[in-house]
């Protein structure tokens, strides 16, 4: 089933508009008006089953056309030394498989490591990425 197939054009015009609504700042009022609907209208197009499953489509399509830009700022933070970047990347690549059961964090362990000890880590760390081809 296509969604788009069952949604008028104000119904996809209406989509696109709630789409894009954090970066509008627009209220369901602004967007309503826009469209030349009552607010009402715009609630009952919210509650269609197929505007749902368009909406879940497109925001998916959005989120497929980000990941690239992600992955890049993530692989960025990890080749700079941060470690939850790190480890992140290494989970998301599957090298190294973690659950999050596995990893401890001791809070004041950080606090009364050296700044040498810390380099030493973050050395390691970028060796083992170097081995993965992730760092040229």
């Amino acid at each position: 089933m296509n969604p788009i197939e069952y949604l008028t054009d104000i119904e996809i015009k209406a989509a696109e508009a709630l789409l894009v609504q954090k970066i509008t700042k627009k209220s369901l009022e602004d967007i309503s008006a826009d469209l030349g609907i009552s607010r009402r209208y715009l609630f009952d197009i919210r509650q269609k089953p197929a505007f749902k499953t368009y909406m879940r489509h497109r925001a998916m399509e959005q989120a497929s056309e980000d990941l690239h830009e992600v992955m890049h700022a993530l692989k960025a933070k990890a080749k700079k030394g941060d470690v939850k970047a790190i480890r992140t990347l290494l989970e998301v690549i599957d090298a190294f498989p973690t659950k999050k059961h596995e990893i401890k964090q001791e809070i004041n362990a950080t606090h009364s490591r050296s700044d040498e000890a810390i380099e030493a880590e973050r050395r390691e760390i970028e060796k083992e990425l170097q081995q993965l081809n992730l760092l040229n």
